[in-house]
């Protein structure tokens, strides 16, 4: 699902780079997430990946929550950008 709202997302010339990208790091995120995880496990407990993964979410949240703020108050969509 995410991949088709990137592809709407982009513009034609660039739906190639942006998927591409959108894939390396969702391949590099499989490879580093379990290592972190266990890291964090092993030092701050069976909660520990849960509180850190949740703080990821609220700030990946807040990050795409100003982008689209941004596109909208300039008047843009992010396949014009």
């Amino acid at each position: 699902m995410v991949l088709s709202l990137l592809s709407f997302a982009s513009p034609p010339t660039r739906q190639g780079e942006t998927l591409g990208l959108a894939q390396g790091a969702a391949g590099l995120g499989r490879v580093i997430g379990p290592l972190a995880a266990g890291s964090l496990f092993a030092i701050g407990g069976s909660g520990a990946p849960f509180f850190f993964g949740s703080a990821l979410v609220v700030l990946a949240a807040f990050v795409a929550l100003t982008i689209v703020a941004a596109w909208r108050f300039a008047g843009e969509s992010p396949a014009r950008a």
